[in-house]
């Protein structure tokens, strides 16, 4: 016959404790933008909560940084202009001079039929 004996351990409150903190990374050139913060009960004491957090607003500042928008090389005719909106959201506007587009259209049709004129002869 097999006798089972059921043991029970209680562990009180004072008995617990938690430490939750902001981690510092080893990369000296990233940034832990996550914040800890005391939600329940006091610091280091036995059941105290703690949350973290990571703001939205932190991230969209970060990815303003992230994001260059530009003209090519030698693009003189191409603009770029940055606006923030009023929701903080970050707009880029490309605009082309259409007339400078035009014009270097027209002088590689001229340089076209010329260098096909020369060649005919």
């Amino acid at each position: 016959m097999l006798l089972l004996v059921r043991k029970t351990y209680t562990i009180t409150a004072d008995k617990t404790s938690q430490n939750l903190s902001k981690a510092t990374l080893t990369d000296t050139t990233d940034e832990n933008i996550a914040e800890v913060s005391l939600v329940t009960g006091d610091q280091d004491a036995a059941n105290t909560k703690y949350g973290v957090a990571v703001s939205k607003k932190a991230v969209a500042n970060i990815a303003k940084d992230a994001v260059e928008v530009k003209a090519g090389d030698n693009a003189d005719n191409v603009h770029v202009k940055s606006d923030t909106t009023t929701a903080g959201k970050r707009v880029y506007k490309v605009s082309v001079d259409k007339n400078k587009n035009y014009l270097l259209v027209q002088i590689q049709l001229l340089k076209v039929k010329v260098q096909t004129l020369s060649h005919t002869k």
